[in-house]
């Protein structure tokens, strides 16, 4: 089982890069939304691996820390989670965000995440809160004592949302606020706002 590749960068798209090793060896890894951003071809790069093994496929899923691994690994224990959207949620959503959204079943936050309506946000709260307090993510302990505090620790919300999804896509913070304070009064829903986000982004 693959835990940890390191490499240049052959190939990147959207959600997913070619990492080829010194061995000549090129390996396709899905990675959160915006990681592709931050890097470019010929680029040394290594990742946290997630080996995921079906009958008719072998999925490489990889993160730039091993919270996010141990936490895209622990959505996945959570019953109607499968690895498309547990990427996306830690695409979504920065790793202290989510633990604390899971920790005060923030089902508000969670619901931003696209494929999350309110009743799987409560789920996923209900089925992993009891393991985030009892088997802390590494490098996240400091979450639990925040846990549950309230919401002014760290913003909830849509808005914090957009923050959390566009920064994670590699948008400097100075910028996000900008274009998010511009955004028409008529734009409804996480979706819609990120994607109108993500095109004055673009053109600055």
């Amino acid at each position: 089982m693959i835990a940890y590749l390191s490499g240049d960068v052959s190939l990147v798209e959207e959600q997913r890069l070619v990492l080829q090793t010194s061995g000549g060896v090129g390996y396709l890894v899905q990675v959160p939304q915006g990681l592709g951003n931050r890097h470019s071809i010929g680029e040394v790069l290594s990742l946290h691996i997630h080996t995921s093994v079906r009958e008719d496929e072998i999925s490489l899923y990889g993160f730039e820390t091993t919270a996010e691994r141990q936490l895209f690994e622990r959505l996945l224990k959570a019953s109607g989670v499968g690895p498309k959207l547990a990427l996306t949620i830690v695409s979504v959503l920065e790793p202290r965000n989510l633990v604390q959204a899971i920790l005060r079943e923030d089902v508000n936050t969670l619901s931003q995440v696209p494929g999350i309506g309110k009743k799987t946000a409560a789920r996923l709260c209900l089925e992993l809160k009891d393991s985030f307090s009892k088997s802390p993510i590494q490098g996240l302990e400091s979450a639990l004592i925040t846990g549950k505090a309230t919401t002014s620790v760290i913003p909830s919300g849509e808005t914090a949302s957009l923050q959390s999804a566009l920064k994670n896509m590699g948008f400097a913070e100075k910028e996000i606020l900008t274009v998010l304070a511009s955004l028409p009064p008529e734009a409804e829903g996480f979706e819609i706002k990120l994607r109108l986000a993500l095109g004055l982004l673009s053109k600055r």
